[in-house]
C-alpha cells in the first residue's frame, strides 16, 4: 500500500512540474488560448447596439447557403397618395396668391378677387389666410366695406397677422358704428393704445 501512495504522489508531482514547465515555456504557452471575459463597458456597448432607435435604418442581413450577405439599407417608399400629389396643389395656390397681389397693386380688383378666390380654397392654411386678407383689401377698395369687415373679423378670430389686420378692422368698425362697434376688438390692442380708439 505504501509504495502505491508513493508512486501516486510522485506522479502528481511530475504532472505539476510538467504543467509549470509548459506554462513557463513561451512555445508551449502559445498553444493554450483562453478567451478573456468581456469587461462591463464592452458588454454595455454590445447591448446598446440592440437598443437602436426604431427610426434608425440599419443594414439588412440575409442568410444564404453560402454565408451572410449584408445589403445596403433600404428605406420603405412613402405611401402613394390617391389623386393629385399634395405638393403640386399648394404650389398652384401660391402662384394664384402672387397673381392676386400683383393684380390688386395694378388696380385690377376683379382679376385680383378671382386669383385670391382660387388661393383662398387652398389646403394650405397660411396661403388661404393670406388670400382672405387680399380679398378683404380688394373688397375695401371696391367700397364693399361690410364684406371687407367680415373678412378682417375672420382673420382676427384665427389670430392671423393681428398687428396688420386689427387697425383696418377697427377703422371700418369705427366708421360704420362708432366706438361701441369697435369696443369688442379693442382687447387685441396693447393697453396704452385702447384709450385713443375709445375717444
Amino acid at each position: 500500500m505504501r509504495p502505491r501512495h508513493a508512486i501516486q504522489a510522485l506522479l502528481r508531482k511530475a504532472c505539476q512540474l510538467t504543467l509549470l514547465a509548459a506554462l513557463a515555456s513561451p512555445s508551449l504557452a502559445a498553444t493554450v488560448t483562453r478567451e478573456p471575459m468581456p469587461d462591463p463597458a464592452r458588454h454595455q456597448a454590445l447591448e446598446g447596439t440592440a437598443d437602436q432607435a426604431p427610426d434608425a435604418v440599419a443594414p439588412s442581413v440575409q442568410r444564404e447557403s453560402v454565408g451572410t450577405d449584408i445589403s445596403p439599407p433600404v428605406k420603405t417608399p412613402p405611401k402613394l397618395a390617391r389623386g393629385k400629389p399634395a405638393q403640386r396643389q399648394p404650389a398652384r395656390d401660391l402662384e394664384a396668391l402672387g397673381i392676386g397681389w400683383e393684380r390688386l397693386n395694378a388696380g385690377d380688383t376683379p382679376a385680383a378677387l378671382a386669383s385670391f378666390g382660387q388661393a383662398e380654397a387652398s389646403t394650405d392654411k397660411l396661403i388661404s389666410q393670406e388670400a382672405t386678407l387680399g380679398i378683404g383689401y380688394a373688397y375695401w377698395r371696391q367700397g364693399r366695406e361690410a364684406q371687407a369687415e367680415a373678412k378682417f373679423k375672420a382673420l382676427i378670430e384665427q389670430g392671423f397677422r393681428i398687428p396688420e389686420v386689427l387697425p383696418n378692422l377697427l377703422y371700418l368698425l369705427y366708421k360704420r358704428g362708432g366706438p361701441k362697434a369697435a369696443e369688442p376688438y379693442l382687447k387685441y390692442l396693447p393697453e396704452n393704445e385702447r384709450a385713443a380708439w375709445r375717444r
